[in-house]
């Protein structure tokens, strides 16, 4: 008879059990956490080496809520929005780095060209 027709009718027949797969599990690391660990740290170097991850990267960041006006016009939740895109791409470009590698900053003013002393 009809082939199409008892090939519907069998495929709504049949009872398929459905297999949920379990959510994969959380992580709990933190960004300090992260970076205190070497083979992290390099692994996430070599991942960042890749050019077309770099790529990615700069297409996220060109993505910025910061280069969008705000439809309407709620400049807090929009401040909101691009801090905290800008700490999440910070964030990963920081996991590429060694706590101990952070430059110190020294002082570059002189105690000479102190104005509160020149006024005295």
């Amino acid at each position: 008879m009809n082939t199409g027709f008892n090939f519907l009718l069998n495929m709504f027949q049949r009872r398929q059990r459905l297999r949920i797969a379990p959510p994969p599990p959380r992580v709990s690391l933190m960004l300090g956490q992260f970076r205190q660990r070497p083979d992290l740290v390099k692994e996430a170097q070599r991942i960042q080496a890749d050019p077309h991850f770099r790529l990615m990267l700069e297409v996220l960041a060109n993505e910025s809520p910061a280069n969008y006006l705000s439809p309407n016009g709620n400049a807090d939740r929009m401040l909101g929005q691009i801090e905290g895109y800008g700490m999440a791409l910070n964030n990963l470009a920081a996991m590429a780095t060694l706590p101990g590698e952070q430059v110190t900053l020294e002082s570059t003013f002189d105690d000479n060209n102190n104005i509160h002393e020149r006024t005295r």
